[in-house]
C-alpha cells in the first residue's frame, strides 16, 4: 500500500515537472535513467 502512494506521488511530480530523489536509497531517483527504469518496472509490476 505504502509503494502503491509512492507511485503515485510520483506520479504527481512527473507530471508537474519536477523530480524525486531518495536520500536513502538509490533506486529512489527519477533523475537518472536507471531510478526511471525502476520507478517504470514497478508500476508495470503492479506494486
Amino acid at each position: 500500500m505504502i509503494e502503491k502512494m509512492l507511485l503515485e506521488i510520483i506520479e504527481q511530480l512527473q507530471d508537474a515537472d519536477a523530480s524525486f530523489k531518495s536520500l536513502e536509497e538509490p533506486w529512489g531517483d527519477t533523475t537518472s535513467a536507471t531510478g526511471r527504469f525502476v520507478m517504470t518496472f514497478l508500476r508495470i509490476g503492479g506494486v
